[in-house]
């Protein structure tokens, strides 16, 4: 390989990592202000695990955050069942299954439409 070649795939890799910051800044920007609406402190997002866990309890509410422990036992399907009802709390059931493709995206619609957080959601386990 030629010198200028490492280069381009340095440059490469440099590109792809800052895309990726700009997206989880963004990401975390947006969610910081839902949990506004639902009441909790913003810094919150940038704690790894605790916004899970607080994303759960925006989700069913205080009396069933006990059931975030699934989330390790059943990763991706109960991840899924989470956010679905998580956006499910701002908006509309179309808007919650949208989210789980474009979690970006429907965070900047739910941060622009100003819907208020409308209390947690019933639990499947309930």
């Amino acid at each position: 390989m030629v010198y200028h070649d490492d280069l381009l795939i340095l440059s490469i890799y440099a590109m792809i990592l800052k895309i990726i910051f700009v997206y989880c800044c963004a990401y975390w920007v947006c969610q910081a202000q839902l949990f506004k609406r639902a009441g909790y402190n913003p810094w919150l997002v940038l704690v790894p695990f605790y916004n899970s866990f607080i994303q759960h309890k925006i989700a069913f509410g205080e009396s069933k955050k006990w059931f975030w422990f699934l989330t390790f036992i059943f990763p991706s399907l109960y991840n899924m069942y989470q956010r679905y009802n998580y956006v499910r709390s701002f908006s509309t059931a179309g808007i919650a299954i949208l989210a789980l493709f474009f979690p970006l995206t429907i965070s900047i619609i739910l941060l622009l439409s100003g819907n208020a957080y409308t209390g947690p959601r019933q639990h499947i386990l309930n």
